[in-house]
């Protein structure tokens, strides 16, 4: 299965200050996007890449981008979610998006604040494959 091909969901964690070694413990749900055809995992690494194009664009080289990003996650971390405004979950979001897109935050750790969920079309299948394990 290619990286196109892949279905399920993007989901964004909140961790509201907790340390990185916590970080899994009770995290808060922040963002869910599904992927779909048109909006596949290209479409959010495209997002991710624009970010860093219009930093390109401003003079920042790739350093100081990652130090902005990872300074405005860790900042909307802190942040309760309530106090937060939709131009700041975009730009939490897109941030990640970025660090993703410069392979800082991969989805598969545990510690970073997303994820991709994989979607089940068949619940048999799933529930076959969970019986085994357990």
């Amino acid at each position: 299965m290619s990286v196109n091909e892949v279905s399920g969901s993007l989901i964004f964690y909140h961790t509201m200050g907790r340390s990185q070694s916590d970080a899994y413990k009770n995290l808060k749900l922040f963002h869910q996007d599904k992927l779909t055809k048109s909006k596949d995992l290209d479409y959010y690494r495209k997002i991710g890449a624009n970010l860093i194009l219009d930093g390109f664009s401003k003079g920042y080289d790739v350093k100081k981008q990652i130090a902005v990003y990872i300074e405005a996650i860790n900042t909307y971390q802190n942040t309760k979610l309530y106090k937060l405004t939709d131009a700041d979950k975009e730009y939490y979001v897109s941030c990640i998006l970025a660090l993703w897109k410069l392979d800082i935050i991969d989805p598969d750790n545990p510690t970073d604040p997303f994820f991709i969920a994989p979607l089940y079309k068949n619940k048999n299948i799933f529930n076959k494959v969970k019986n085994k394990i357990l």
